[in-house]
């Protein structure tokens, strides 16, 4: 019975075709109608997008080392792409951030990347670099004043937009329970009024 789909619609409530058949009749159906299939898809992922979310979120929490895995698989494949989005994000971007400053500010955000809160220790594991000296405003200053940590995965999702275009609830990219309003209000404090008692006067741009 494991190797056949349940069908509520047939007597002994059992699909006539084995998972793998049917499993090779959709894999051929997908390849001949591509174009078709492309749009079901679309609509249904629009129409079911707090499920897909939910689902996503969980299987990322259950698989996180495979889906790191393969995220890093991607990068090593495409590095022409990874080195453009380097050159994109780093363009006339030059931090003028001390190691105090860098440390400071860390610390303002419990050691973890201000937006999705993983730690520098646990990001050094997964890729093997410390969280990123992100511009909360892509064209602002380069100084602490504008730094928030970053992980490498929010980083380069983030890419050219202002930390307060990108990081909202209703980002399509967002799995849900992503947004935490504590943490957008906790960059807005620290790039409003707490960053500058960590300034260092040499740095002002």
């Amino acid at each position: 019975m494991e190797y056949f789909y349940k069908d509520k619609n047939t007597p002994d409530k059992l699909s006539s075709w084995c998972k793998e058949c049917r499993k090779e009749y959709q894999r051929n159906y997908k390849q001949e109608h591509k174009e078709y299939c492309n749009i079901q898809d679309m609509e249904y992922y629009n129409n079911n997008k707090d499920r897909y979310y939910i689902n996503s979120k969980r299987y990322k929490e259950e698989h996180h080392e495979e889906v790191t895995a393969k995220e890093q698989i991607w990068a090593d494949n495409n590095r022409d792409k990874m080195n453009g989005y380097v050159r994109d994000r780093n363009q006339h971007k030059e931090h003028k951030i001390s190691e105090k400053e860098r440390l400071d500010c860390l610390a303002y955000f419990n050691n973890s990347c201000a937006y999705c809160n993983i730690s520098e220790t646990k990001h050094k594991k997964l890729y093997n670099e410390r969280l990123h000296k992100e511009h909360a405003y892509n064209n602002g200053s380069n100084n602490v004043t504008n730094c928030i940590p970053g992980c490498k995965s929010c980083n380069g999702k983030k890419r050219g937009k202002d930390f307060n275009e990108w990081y909202i609830p209703y980002n399509p990219r967002f799995e849900e329970g992503f947004y935490k309003q504590e943490n957008y209000d906790k960059i807005v404090k620290w790039l409003e009024e707490d960053c500058f008692q960590y300034l260092d006067p040499k740095h002002k741009d």
